[in-house]
């Protein structure tokens, strides 16, 4: 088992609402379930998939994003951690806790991987057009 977790930093500061906004609607217009909470300087997102996929693996998981505004810029970090059923609670757990990614096993890591390699070229994409946080 292997934890599957991924950090990405953007040498620019910007919006985290906004950004979480516009990733939410691309996952939403892709089928996705989406929850998010976002700060000025934090915030945080889950997405899952239904499907038969998604059951086989675990209807409990969910991608999950983590925003945080830094001096030099934006960190994200995307993982695969549990669904929350208060989105709020887990953000709140998100500033308390470091260990939020869960242990995946492998048939799980390959299809997380593919998703987050989507997602995060939507994100790219997504900051790339944003305008600097004040």
């Amino acid at each position: 088992m292997k934890i599957l977790s991924v950090e990405r930093k953007y040498n620019k500061k910007v919006p985290i609402p906004q950004v979480i906004e516009e990733l939410s609607k691309y996952l939403k217009e892709g089928g996705w379930q989406v929850q998010e909470v976002a700060g000025v300087e934090r915030g945080i997102l889950q997405a899952r998939k239904g499907g038969i996929l998604q059951e086989l693996i675990a209807s409990d998981r969910a991608l999950t994003l983590t925003f945080e505004l830094q001096p030099d810029g934006l960190l994200v970090k995307v993982g695969v951690a549990n669904w929350q059923r208060n989105i709020a609670i887990a953000a709140i757990e998100t500033l308390l806790i470091s260990g939020l990614f869960l242990l995946v096993d492998v048939p799980e890591i390959l299809w997380n991987k593919h998703i987050e390699e989507e997602v995060l070229k939507v994100l790219d994409q997504i900051i790339e057009k944003a305008p600097p946080a004040n």
